[in-house]
């Protein structure tokens, strides 16, 4: 038998932004200052979360039968940072070639084999059959069912098979599978150019920015990571395009939250926003 691995799947990069509570600007503890063009609107750490909860059933996904493949292949996924806490023993992930169910394994595993934790790189490793011979274009579809979260998020793409090749084992392949949720079908990167020393702002790590539709948080990231300043990249969940989305800003320095004063549309593409001074 023949030993054949997935090498390349063109899916986009994903990743689910960890959850946003819904946000009353009215809190009595806010002191409506400005600063240096920033609106404050309240005290103390926020509680931001996206209600990423669904109520789906869990999908009755069944290992394929060997005997009917010639070669396979290993495929190996890990979960994103914003999905880690919600890692469980009953989550599953399925890759599809076309409508054929062709790998499946649960639950995710920590890198060195041991039980996962929220704080270690998580993985599914799946062994993934077929009867394509080498390097030939197939329609894949990948998906992760979420116990806690009784969702599944579903991404798709096109890859081929290369022999003797391990994807995700050196090269980390860390597919954007939170942009294939069902419960917000209009799913995009929001992509930021924010300084916060142009507002006369100390930065720290522990700074945040978050999108928020309404009063209901819809994505979250921090904006300070591995030592450096970097420009936001937020995950926004929309119902549908034309919703009209507004950013927050958590300063961890002054420990306030502050209206940057910026509305946008949701769209189905990437969105780019500058709040820096100029």
């Amino acid at each position: 038998m023949k030993k054949y691995f997935l090498i390349t799947l063109l899916i986009p990069m994903m990743a689910i932004c960890w959850g946003c509570s819904s946000y009353d600007e009215d809190n009595s503890g806010s002191s409506s200052e400005e600063t240096a063009g920033l609106k404050e609107v309240s005290v103390g750490k926020p509680d931001w979360q996206v209600d990423l909860v669904n109520n789906e059933e869990t999908p009755n996904w069944q290992a394929p039968d060997p005997s009917l493949y010639e070669n396979w292949m290993i495929f190996m996924v890990r979960i994103q940072e914003e999905l880690k806490p919600f890692v469980s023993d009953d989550d599953m992930m399925a890759l599809f070639v076309g409508d054929e169910l062709r790998g499946v394994n649960h639950p995710a595993k920590a890198a060195n084999g041991q039980q996962a934790t929220v704080d270690e790189s998580t993985y599914f490793i799946l062994r993934v059959w077929g009867n394509e011979p080498s390097n030939q274009e197939v329609n894949a579809t990948v998906k992760l069912w979420s116990s806690k979260l009784r969702h599944t998020f579903t991404i798709k793409g096109k890859g081929n098979f290369i022999p003797e090749s391990v994807k995700g084992l050196d090269t980390e392949f860390l597919p954007d599978i939170a942009l294939g949720s069902a419960k917000y079908p209009c799913t995009s990167w929001v992509n930021i150019s924010f300084n916060p020393q142009d507002y006369g702002l100390e930065v720290s790590q522990d700074d945040m920015m978050a999108v928020f539709i309404g009063n209901e948080c819809r994505g979250i990231s921090h904006i300070y990571r591995d030592g450096f300043n970097a420009n936001p990249r937020i995950l926004l969940f929309g119902l549908q395009e034309g919703e009209t989305a507004r950013l927050l800003y958590y300063n961890a320095k002054s420990d306030r939250v502050y209206d940057t004063d910026k509305t946008f549309k949701t769209a189905s593409q990437a969105i780019s926003i500058n709040l820096n001074n100029e």
